[in-house]
């Protein structure tokens, strides 16, 4: 049956040694391209306001699209510094997507349910128990429980129901930055976030590669060397779908690199471009 995405789109500022970039953006966009380009059947539940609905033109034909209209577009600003640290401001928009809005599509068979949130308000603790009621194969980006703003600034804390949302999951991703808050040495926060019921962590370390753990045992992933880098943003959301992917055949190291390959694709412009 394939994958169902469920996520907000957004409309994104990246700001790249000084010069601005304004593009589409979200992790149901990036993966929507990753699962197009290796052939593989998804559709999307994705919020955004009714004003920016040309967003969603932007995805590719394949991807099946199941729109849920709010008042305003979840926006983000991304500053991207020499050292590869990010800064980043937003809106903090609220469009919870509830059981309701969802209800008509977790009925299929899907090989699995990708929740892509980006503030906590996307995908709220109750949505997420229904559907890990009705699903077994719920992989989660877990960036938008981490997030908090003020003044628009966006910066990360562990939600106090952490083990709540763990147990309700099969995988589990973030980035080295998200991880760092749980535990500073990267591994120990792999099995810390490990032990809270997910079967594999899954840790992106931006050039540094990765960390995969899963079943007691680390797996560290290179990365894969980019000739040229035209944009990192959604480079893990990117990570993340191929590495679902590949995972239903292969071991956890197998699928780490291919998924590295996959977000290489992606920083040089080949992806987005195919």
């Amino acid at each position: 049956m394939g994958y169902l995405l469920i996520g907000p789109v957004t409309q994104d500022k990246n700001i790249i040694e000084g010069n601005e970039i304004l593009k589409v953006g979200g992790p149901v966009y990036y993966q929507s391209k990753v699962f197009s380009k290796l052939g593989i059947e998804h559709a999307a539940i994705i919020t955004l306001s009714r004003e920016d609905k040309k967003l969603l033109d932007e995805f590719p034909q394949e991807t099946m699209i199941i729109p849920l209209w709010g008042d305003n577009t979840l926006e983000f600003e991304n500053r991207y510094f020499n050292h590869g640290k990010r800064m980043q401001r937003s809106n903090f928009a609220k469009n919870p997507i509830t059981a309701k809005d969802i209800k008509p599509m977790i009925k299929y068979e899907w090989d699995g349910i990708i929740l892509d949130p980006l503030v906590p308000t996307d995908i709220p603790i109750q949505t997420l128990e229904f559907i890990a009621n009705q699903q077994d194969n719920i992989y989660l980006g877990l960036q938008g429980y981490l997030r908090r703003g003020k003044d628009g600034r966006v910066y990360l804390r562990p939600p106090e129901n952490i083990k709540g949302i763990l147990g309700m999951v099969d995988k589990v991703f973030l980035d080295e930055e998200e991880a760092g808050i749980f535990k500073p040495d990267l591994v120990e926060a792999a099995m810390f976030l490990g032990s809270m019921g997910p079967s594999e962590t899954i840790i992106t370390c931006g050039e540094r590669g990765s960390i995969i753990y899963s079943n007691g045992r680390i797996w560290r992933i290179k990365a894969v060397p980019a000739s040229r880098i035209l944009d990192p943003t959604g480079l893990g959301d990117v990570y993340m779908a191929a590495y679902i992917h590949m995972r239903e055949k292969r071991p956890p190291g197998e699928a780490g690199e291919f998924a590295s390959w996959v977000a290489t694709e992606k920083i040089e412009g080949k992806l987005l471009d195919s």
